[in-house]
């Protein structure tokens, strides 16, 4: 089976060497049939904010925020409890490569990222996760994209009514936050258009 472009992408931007084995177990997790947005064209997308940050202003530890990137939703179903994922993700990495513990904390930091409150975060835990969270602030046609993809992973599960209430309240909460990004790079980048995106929405 040929690979798919955003892997390839994915393979060419790569800091690290990693096994065939790997890039294919990463492949078939990131292409199951329940994955809209949480696949390989997340990846290559965040992959694309990683290595901006990579040349400016630089990863302190480009091999743990790397990996954190390609393991960070390997385990994914939507009906998880809060953590689950992304505990069961860094367990992944745990089993496949040896001295991953920082990138391990990455990934389960994801977990609970999204309003960005809480212990305010820096260096490359506030620019992990801000890679992570840009989708916010991208275009309005990919933004709209990314809303229907969200949407096709959790309707089958909850159904419609109950998706578009829990969307919006979601939504509104990211609205709320003083604070949408974590560093100041993405914040100065992506901030307004994030929150344009954000304000025309209403959970559909």
């Amino acid at each position: 089976m040929p690979l798919s472009p955003d892997l390839q992408k994915l393979q060419k931007l790569s800091p690290i060497a990693l096994t065939d084995k790997i890039w294919t177990l990463l492949a078939e997790h990131y292409q199951q049939p329940h994955r809209h947005y949480h696949s390989l064209q997340h990846l290559a997308e965040m992959a694309a904010h990683w290595q901006q940050v990579a040349a400016d202003p630089g990863w302190l530890d480009p091999r743990s925020t790397w990996l954190a990137l390609l393991f960070h939703d390997v385990v994914y179903d939507p009906m998880a409890t809060s953590g689950q994922n992304e505990a069961q993700s860094a367990a992944l990495l745990a089993d496949l490569l040896p001295d991953t513990e920082a990138a391990q904390r990455l990934i389960r930091l994801t977990a609970t990222h999204g309003t960005a409150t809480g212990e305010p975060l820096t260096g490359d835990a506030a620019l992990f996760l801000d890679c992570d969270l840009a989708i916010l602030g991208a275009e309005a046609s990919r933004f709209q994209e990314y809303e229907r993809q969200i949407a096709a992973e959790y309707v089958p599960f909850v159904g419609a009514e109950a998706y578009r209430t829990g969307r919006a309240a979601f939504l509104q909460k990211l609205l709320d936050q003083q604070r949408l990004f974590h560093s100041e790079l993405f914040h100065r980048r992506f901030d307004d258009a994030a929150r344009k995106n954000l304000d025309g929405q209403d959970g559909a």
